[in-house]
């Protein structure tokens, strides 16, 4: 969860809400906590490395609205990949003092770290999962750090000025949402846990509640030490920015390691999840044969595509657009999961008002999140619009070609994906 989204959205959701940040990010720690309580007790009771593929066929059967919404999931999480690798190009380029508004420079490097995320999974090296463990380790430590240091030197005259309720709250919320959204992909996992229905639900909400406080932190000093105007000026690299005022030069640079860092490990957790989740859509008929074909040292041939995909949106959008239609995408398909709960609930033995909230919250946060998207970014919108018609499209010539629908999966005793 922290890496991307603390990184790449502090200075977008400034851009919106102004001095009220970190009650944006309570907002949308909130709208996460209550979309966590329905992943936990969707994944307890259902393990699948389908992860939210599987709860959507089940909350709304299997047919052309659970397949279109399954592949606009994998859409969302390819457009996420999209974000995080833009971030990663925007804080390399400042890093060795290059433009960050150059197209060519900050697509580079995004291009860059894909491609060689996407050569080490395909590796299958055993390597990347021990480094996730000591990059996440490394960056809870600087960010840590950079709350207690910054702390020191917070202008309470900077908070009580810059910080006042803002009528683009809600719209704000949506983007810190998309900075916690990182959980979703630990219900992927979920079929090999020893005990899902234990580990799972404790594992989200603790998660959720260490992020939310560390998130708030870091919101309450980096405007404490700097004008809104300053940090929204170098929004791309918001973070690296503030952290010089903490730590002089060497606070930037070191906050700007810890995002490369940062955001590869985001985007290399992020391909696990995608590559899984293509994978049961091409098995299950959703997607063309081509993501269950086995490739180079045995990887899916979905990996590719989706990183070939990821591509496309990360050097062709900068980090505002590709930032707005990720957090468009992910609010729409947590509502999905949420409602499609609710159907269901009887079989997870969740509680009906926490859905209900998750439902009412989230719906509430996606309304304010196009409407600003309407005023600010039509056209991105409008692309929003087309990605959702296409997998429905999509999802209807792929069951007219192939007569094959979306299955439910469960978990086999020897640890693999089976239908139901």
């Amino acid at each position: 969860m922290v890496g991307a989204g603390i990184f790449a959205l502090l200075g977008q959701v400034g851009a919106v809400a102004g001095g009220s940040v970190w009650i944006a990010f309570v907002i949308g720690g909130i709208v996460a906590l209550l979309n966590g309580y329905s992943y936990g007790r969707l994944g307890a009771r259902f393990p699948s490395a389908g992860g939210p593929v599987d709860y959507l066929t089940r909350g709304y059967g299997e047919g052309v609205f659970s397949g279109g919404l399954s592949l606009f999931y994998y859409v969302s999480g390819v457009i996420g990949m999209a974000m995080v690798a833009r971030a990663f190009g925007s804080y390399a380029a400042t890093l060795f003092g290059l433009s960050t508004t150059s197209t060519l420079v900050t697509g580079t490097f995004s291009a860059a770290v894909v491609v060689g995320l996407t050569v080490l999974n395909a590796a299958g090296s055993g390597s990347v999962g021990k480094a996730e463990l000591a990059i996440v380790t490394a960056k809870l430590f600087i960010l840590s750090l950079f709350v207690v240091g910054g702390a020191f030197g917070v202008s309470a005259s900077l908070l009580r000025d810059e910080v006042a309720m803002s009528s683009s709250l809600p719209a704000a919320a949506g983007f810190a949402f998309f900075a916690y959204t990182g959980f979703g992909v630990i219900t992927n996992a979920a079929a090999e846990m020893p005990d899902p229905s234990r580990d799972l639900p404790r594992a989200l909400m603790i998660a959720i509640g260490i992020v939310i406080v560390l998130y708030v932190a870091i919101s309450l000093v980096a405007f404490g030490s700097l004008s809104v105007d300053e940090i929204v000026n170098d929004k791309d690299t918001a973070l690296a920015v503030a952290a010089e005022p903490v730590f002089g030069k060497a606070g930037f640079t070191i906050m700007a390691i810890a995002a490369l860092f940062s955001t590869a490990s985001a985007i290399n957790a992020s391909l696990f999840g995608s590559t899984n989740i293509s994978y049961v859509l091409g098995k299950n008929g959703e997607l063309p044969d081509e993501f269950d074909r086995r490739s180079w040292h045995g990887a899916p041939e979905g990996l590719f595509i989706t990183a070939a995909a990821v591509l496309v949106f990360a050097t062709v959008l900068d980090l505002s657009q590709v930032a707005s239609l990720g957090g468009l995408a992910a609010l729409l398909v947590y509502l999905a999961v949420a409602w499609g709960h609710l159907r269901l609930r009887h079989e997870t033995g969740a509680r009906g008002w926490p859905l209900a909230l998750a439902i009412v919250a989230t719906a509430g946060t996606t309304a304010a999140f196009v409407i600003r998207m309407a005023t600010d970014q039509p056209l991105i919108l409008a692309l929003g619009v087309i990605i959702v018609a296409a997998a429905f499209g999509i999802e209807i010539l792929l069951q007219h070609r192939t007569g094959r629908v979306i299955r439910r999966t469960r978990t086999s005793s020897g640890g693999g994906e089976v239908p139901e």
